[in-house]
């Protein structure tokens, strides 16, 4: 008779892996690029996974909120390339305000500036 523990030391328990892990960062980037679920299959075929569409829509369903967190994370780097969020938000603020007032301080010195400025408020 074998023990559990016997057992256990002698054999790794049989996971199911799905194929397409391997291929989870670009079903992820192509789904974010607004591709159909049949041209990440195309891809996928041409990469020797035979997979339906079916199988694909509820791997990419189950993982939504990477996909989720992905969306912003790309937002995020398109509005700050350097991916900083906070600075991002910092700069913006500071920005606009730091604009009105350099504007303000170079109408004072500028004919032109000041006239313009006058017509946009």
């Amino acid at each position: 008779m074998q023990t559990l523990d016997d057992f256990l030391k002698k054999n790794e328990p049989l996971k199911r892996v799905s194929k397409l892990l391997k291929f989870e960062q670009e079903i992820l980037q192509l789904h974010l690029k607004d591709f159909k679920i049949e041209q990440i299959q195309e891809f996928l075929k041409k990469n020797d996974v035979d997979i339906s569409t079916r199988r694909i829509y509820e791997f990419i369903k189950k993982n939504k909120n990477q996909i989720n967190s992905s969306k912003k994370s790309t937002l995020l780097q398109i509005q700050d390339p350097t991916n900083n969020s906070k600075k991002q938000k910092n700069t913006k603020d500071k920005s606009l305000n730091q604009i009105k007032n350099e504007l303000n301080e170079k109408a004072e010195t500028s004919k032109p500036l000041k006239s313009f400025l006058t017509k946009l408020h």
